[in-house]
């Protein structure tokens, strides 16, 4: 499918079929301000291609390295950005059959100043109850199925909500209780286990909800050719945090959904340092279950860990004094 443009803000680049292409599909994952944003970057792309050639040609890792290169006025994590949607149309293309080589970069590892919110074991509870009394509406009839196996798979399972929210009905093995995730963050996919409590939600909500539909995505919306997306996510987390007693800080501050992921993470170290697992065994492997690139933002979970619970503090120094150094949190 491609879309129709207005004449007047249609792309004028020798690929401007392609990127009207990438950006009928990208439409469908994204929200609508997110679509904004996305056809934005593709304008300024199409300008720069208009600026660089008049004919199809090679896209060579040093056209696409002049295009990402930071400016002086960017601060480091739009630069990131731009790469990762710069990847995104690179790979589109490639798919599409056009000469156009890999971006080959490596970025400076940044960090957020963010300090990732982590839900108490009593506010989790908390939730789960307000998503299990989460009301549908004539425009959204599933959302009372939706919501509530939504957060229960973002804080048992330590997803990034696009993860979530990508699934099919293809990647959940029930019969091994497994998710798996494909080509996510850093191009890696993953298989991700689940418990036994979790597979009945699972199974409860999949018999409920895809009984009577055609799709082959696991969370859709009233369209059944449509996921939900992020936002919608997001909004439903604001509604539930508020039935819930939890304050949000305002934006920015948090909660936020992908705080979710942190509290798994975070609740998984309090749980394997009080049943005295060897943390430095255990770290690789939550680093791989998360989908983390290295170990430096699994680390950052450590001690956040020692933070929020003092009475695990002089056990895990007493060890791994030399992993738990201060610095910013990498919220991935």
């Amino acid at each position: 499918m491609i879309i129709s443009l207005e004449p007047s803000k249609a792309f004028k680049s020798c690929y401007a079929q392609e990127l009207n292409e990438y950006l009928s599909l990208r439409k469908l994952e994204l929200s609508e301000s997110g679509s904004i944003k996305e056809e934005q970057f593709l304008r300024r792309l199409d300008t720069y291609i208009c600026n660089h050639t008049k004919e199809r040609m090679a896209l060579t890792n040093e056209f696409w390295q002049e295009w990402i290169s930071r400016k002086s006025y960017e601060k480091a994590n739009t630069q990131a950005k731009r790469v990762n949607a710069t990847k995104k149309v690179i790979s589109f293309l490639q798919k599409r059959g056009v000469q156009a080589e890999s971006l080959r970069i490596e970025l400076s590892h940044t960090q957020s100043d963010y300090v990732p919110y982590i839900f108490s074991d009593q506010e989790i509870l908390a939730i789960f109850r307000a998503a299990d009394n989460y009301k549908s509406t004539s425009a959204s009839p599933f959302l009372h199925l939706s919501v509530p196996i939504t957060f229960r798979i973002l804080y048992g399972c330590g997803l990034r909500v696009s993860e979530l929210l990508h699934l099919k009905l293809e990647d959940v093995d029930m019969q091994s209780r497994t998710l798996y995730i494909e080509n996510s963050k850093f191009n890696k996919s993953r298989y991700v286990p689940f418990s036994t409590s979790l597979a009945t939600h699972i199974e409860q909500y999949m018999k409920a909800r895809h009984n009577s539909s055609n799709s082959d995505s696991i969370f859709i919306s009233k369209s059944e050719n449509r996921p939900y997306n992020s936002a919608a996510v997001h909004y439903w987390l604001m509604n539930i945090l508020y039935d819930a007693g939890i304050h949000h800080h305002g934006k920015g501050y948090g909660p936020r959904v992908h705080d979710f992921r942190h509290t798994f993470a975070v609740h998984s170290l309090r749980r394997f340092v009080m049943h005295g697992e060897d943390i430095t065994s255990v770290l690789p492997v939550l680093s791989a279950y998360l989908g983390h690139k290295d170990l430096r933002g699994t680390q950052s979970y450590l001690r956040l860990t020692t933070e929020l619970y003092p009475y695990v503090t002089s056990a895990l120094v007493k060890k791994y004094g030399n992993l738990i150094e201060g610095g910013k949190y990498n919220a991935d």
